[in-house]
Parts: C-alpha cells; structure tokens; sequence
C-alpha cells in the first residue's frame, strides 16, 4: 500500500490522466481489503480503467458459488482466505472489483494493456470485451487465457504453469505486435525495471517477493517508466 501511494505520488497525476491497473489487487500483500478500496477511492477522482487479473476471476467465481449455495465453493484452493478478504471487504468495494474487464485498449498510442498476455490464436479483439461472453464455450475460453497465459509450445498449445520445458517460448517473445504494444503484468520479473520485449513490456517486478512496484505512463512524449521499491518482502 505504501509503495502504491508513493508511486502515485511520484507520477503526480493530471485531472484528465487515465489510471489503468493490471488486476490482482488481491492476494497480494498483506491487506487486499485496503488495497481495493484505496484503488476504488482514487476512481472517484481520476478515471480508473480496472482489469480482471486471475485472482480477482477467481474470487468472482467464489462469490458466485457462494450465492448459489454450490459446493463447489469448499473445494477450490485458499478458500478460507477468499472468505476473509471478502468479509473485509464493504459492498462497494465488491462492486467495484465486478467492474475488472479483460482488456483495455488505447488505441490513439497503439496500445494494450491486459492482465497476463495474448495467446497466439487471437488475431482480433471485439471493441467491447463484455461481447466475448456471448462467445461460444471453446471461443470464450481462449480469450479468457489472457489472464493466464505464461508459456507456450511450439504447437501454439498454451501450457498450465509449471509444465513448461526448455523447447517452449514466452509468449511475449513469439507476439508480432499484431494488436499493438501490449502491457502486461501476472509474470513476475525480479528486475529493478520493466522487462521490454519486441512488441510488449512486463510491468510486474515483483513488489510483493521485495522488488518494485513499476507504471507505464504514456503520452504524446513517448512512454515513461516510474520504479518504487518494495519496503519490505510480504510473500
């Protein structure tokens, strides 16, 4: 939280500036709960573009299990600390992590921003991400591994984490740049600045393990890079 605010700070915002956050707000650090909500309250000043990273999907799926009396719920891995974010967490803040979209795209610098990448398959992207829900099932779990997506095969297959060899690729090395200069967090980077591929940047160095906390700042100028060191290591 520290590190944020002092980022923040550091980036000394405009009134019309655009905040776009990466997603995982929660399950990372020691308090999600105030995380979000200072997040949530910094949305009432600027414009704050939220994604879905794969813990805030996986919180949504909880919370849904939860209203449908599924249970479904009591198997799924770190329940227990979903629960107590949750019950931390007020209606609004909730809200507020339901409003997480997929992607964001900007498009007068060429630009995308997503939680994890762009699997190889995907060629285009619908104006509004809310559309990919109408997908069919095979279609809509594609796109949905942009918030997942680390290692890929040289088949194109996109491999769960852990299951990768030496003869597979990242996929930001293979991205053609094909839907613009992609920004991306969910792979950790234990660097002290963002890690700049061919066609896009990682911006998740690790500031929970004791790295920094890093922004892209993007502008008629070019892009900036801004760095706050961790105070400490959480996780």
């Amino acid at each position: 939280m520290t590190e944020l605010q002092a980022l923040v700070r550091g980036i000394a915002p405009l009134p019309d500036d655009v905040f776009v956050f990466l997603g995982d707000l929660v399950d990372k650090g020691p308090d999600s709960p105030a995380v979000v909500r200072w997040v949530r309250h910094l949305s009432t000043v600027y414009r704050v573009i939220l994604l879905e990273g794969n813990h805030e999907e996986k919180h949504r799926r909880w919370r849904r299990h939860m209203r449908q009396g599924s249970p479904v719920v009591h198997t799924m891995t770190g329940t227990t600390q979903i629960a107590a974010i949750t019950q931390a967490m007020s209606a609004a803040d909730i809200a507020f992590l339901e409003t997480g979209r997929l992607y964001f795209r900007i498009p007068h610098y060429h630009a995308l921003v997503v939680h994890a990448g762009v699997p190889p398959a995907i060629e285009t992207l619908p104006a509004d991400s809310q559309d990919i829900l109408t997908y069919p099932r095979k279609q809509r779990d594609l796109y949905q591994k942009m918030q997942r997506i680390r290692f890929v095969s040289p088949e194109g297959k996109i491999l769960q984490l852990g299951h990768e060899t030496a003869r597979d690729r990242y996929w930001a090395e293979l991205y053609d740049g094909r839907l613009g200069t992609v920004y991306f967090g969910h792979q950790v980077f234990m660097t002290s600045t963002p890690v700049v591929f061919a066609h896009a940047v990682g911006l998740d160095l690790g500031a929970v393990h004791g790295g920094c906390l890093a922004a892209a700042i993007l502008s008629e100028h070019g892009v900036d890079y801004r760095v706050e060191p961790a105070r400490r290591v959480y996780a």
